[in-house]
Formats: C-alpha cells, structure tokens, sequence
C-alpha cells in the first residue's frame, strides 16, 4: 500500500469516525429524553403551584386569576383534585370557569354540586403529560431506526464502493 492509499484509507476512517461520534451523541441525547420520558413527574410541584393559585384568586385583571380560568374551562375541570379545594382555600363558592357549559344557570355555588365540573385540573395536566411524554418516547425510538437504517446503508454502500484512485500532482502543470 502506497502513501497515497494510506492517507485516503486514513481520511475515510476519520470520517467515519466523527459520523459514527455524531451518531453515539445523538443516540445518547435520544436515550436520555426517553428516560426523562418515563419517570418525570410533576404532579407534587403542580399541586403546591396551583394550591398557591387557588389561594390568590380573585382579581379578575391578575394573570394568576385569568390562567386558573382558562386552565379549568379548557380541560373542564374544578380545583386542583375536585371542586371541595375551593372550600378549603376559603372562597365560599367556585368560580364561574368551574361551571358545566350545559348548565346556563349555574353560578359556582358549592352547595349543588351536579352543576361543576366533578373532576380536578392535576388529574387531567397528568393526563396530558404522560400523552406528551408518550409521544417524546416514541418520537426517540424513531429517530433511532432512522439512524441505525441510515448506519446500515451507509455501511452497504461503502462495501459496494471502491474509493477512486487519485493521484498527486507531481508537477504544477495540469494536462
């Protein structure tokens, strides 16, 4: 094997090399999501946040006020594990957004308790996490087969190829 072979022999292997690193990091990073996929949980840091919420509610111009709002009319829930939280914070009736749509009359009252929203707001956010939380899982083990199909052609290519045969330029003229 001549000089020139072994430089190209030499180049290809350093590519591969940084291909193949490039492919650990990705795979690593990939992993990692996944893990953090499957054992992340919130819910204790969720209930301290929205318990703090519920507490401040009130002013109807607050941020805090308006997101507990939007929070239980979009997932139709009341209070952080059903309607009875609102008691406990010391409100004297749940607010309006804790109301069933169908129910045109209703207006927070704790008493009858048919009209709210039965279920609480940190069930359904844990829901909804662990539907995102499944979908970033399976989006890593796609993207990892992608990589190894790639890995795989890659290699069946390069078996299948020989690599050119260049020449150096011993002389500056070009012919």
């Amino acid at each position: 094997m001549d000089f020139s072979s072994f430089r190209r022999t030499f180049r290809f292997l350093g590519l591969l090399f940084w291909f193949l690193y490039g492919v650990l990091v990705l795979f690593c990073m990939e992993a990692s999501s996944a893990v953090l996929a499957c054992t992340s949980s919130c819910q204790r840091e969720w209930e301290t946040h929205m318990l703090d919420d519920l507490h401040q509610y009130g002013n109807q111009s607050d941020s805090k006020t308006k997101a507990v709002d939007r929070l239980q009319e979009e997932l139709q829930c009341c209070g952080i594990h059903n309607y009875t939280d609102w008691k406990v914070t010391g409100h004297f009736s749940a607010p309006t957004s804790c109301c069933q749509k169908i129910f045109w009359n209703c207006t927070g009252a704790l008493g009858p308790s048919q009209l709210l929203y039965q279920e609480g707001c940190l069930p359904k956010l844990e829901q909804l996490q662990k539907v995102v939380l499944d979908r970033v899982l399976w989006c890593c083990v796609g993207a990892l087969a992608l990589e190894l199909l790639a890995a795989l052609i890659i290699g069946f290519f390069m078996e299948q190829s020989t690599l050119p045969d260049y020449r150096i330029l011993e002389s500056g003229m070009f012919s």
